[in-house]
């Protein structure tokens, strides 16, 4: 048996959730191909993943046999911001009194996921927020933004209903 195939099971930390992945796979295997093993555990992309190892992070076509685990078969995973892989888009957010706002969003995110996501940032509760496109309301929270036509550039006409108004 040559040392590329010699069996070598891995434990993977989350460094944010906490979670150990526990993964078999062989010397020869790469980092990417570690990645795609955790692809389907995650439900996040690739691109997403980073893995390290002693402070050190490691490229997706290292070989797990060039890495000097010391007795230490545990690697530390890292998921990036989507904003940092380029999987957003970039939506126009326009209120009342004509102001707007561009905010980031994966498009596969769900209309729910948006409001959230500007109930966080305007301080509003996501219940009082009322979103229109293209002469539409936007009020089923679990549809995918993308499959609302909404795409990168799309203004969404952005409505607060709280008393007093909304400070943007």
């Amino acid at each position: 048996m040559s040392q590329a195939s010699t069996p070598l099971s891995l434990k993977i930390k989350s460094a944010t959730t906490q979670d150990v992945f526990d993964i078999n796979c062989a010397l020869g295997n790469t980092v990417l191909q570690l990645k795609q093993q955790l692809i389907p555990r995650m439900n996040v992309p690739a691109q997403r993943i980073s893995i390290m190892h002693e402070a050190e992070e490691l490229s997706n076509d290292r070989t797990l046999m060039t890495i000097d685990f010391k007795g230490n078969f545990v690697l530390i995973l890292f998921l990036a911001d989507e904003e940092e892989t380029g999987n957003t888009i970039d939506i126009t957010l326009r209120n009342q009194e004509n102001v707007s706002k561009t905010y980031k969003i994966n498009p596969q995110k769900t209309i729910g996921d948006l409001k959230e996501l500007i109930a966080n940032r305007e301080n509003v509760r996501s219940d009082a927020i009322r979103l229109t496109a293209f002469g539409k309301p936007l009020d089923t929270m679990n549809a995918i933004i993308s499959s609302c036509g909404i795409v990168n550039g799309t203004e969404i006409i952005f409505i607060a209903n709280i008393r007093g108004g909304l400070p943007y």
